[in-house]
């Protein structure tokens, strides 16, 4: 079920009955001159939708942008940065831990995002939280 589809009455009562939701996090950048920039968003957007195809699990929304500073020479190429990704995934895992989220499962398609993601990971394990 998709986040972004659901009413916040619906989203209360998913976390009243279960604490688990996916994060998806992919990337903007070059993959060579054959295949599309967001190619590392769209395989872990494509993996969610499998997921979701078999479990009733909470999805949030992909973030499409991750850490790339290496390839913004490349037109098209957005990085945001491995301290802004860090804070963005913070905010979003703030905003779902608020809402009863205490399992989180990091769909990530770009090994550039993975410092965020394990200090996003590392902070949620001291609120007594899992992230994955």
């Amino acid at each position: 079920m998709k986040l972004q589809h659901m009413t916040w009455p619906q989203v209360e009562r998913y976390f009243a009955a279960s604490d688990t939701v996916i994060i998806g996090i992919g990337s903007c950048e070059n993959h060579g001159m054959h295949m599309p920039l967001g190619t590392d968003a769209l395989i872990p957007e494509k993996l969610i939708a499998m997921i979701e195809e078999r479990i009733d699990v909470l999805c949030a929304p992909v973030i499409p942008f991750g850490s790339c500073d290496y390839f913004t020479g490349f037109p098209g190429s957005i990085s945001l940065g491995n301290e802004v990704l860090y804070q963005v995934l913070s905010k979003v895992a703030e905003g779902l831990y608020g809402a009863g989220a205490r399992h989180f499962v990091f769909v990530n398609g770009h090994g550039g995002n993975a410092s965020s993601i394990e200090r996003v990971c590392y902070d949620l394990s001291k609120r007594g939280a899992i992230g994955a």
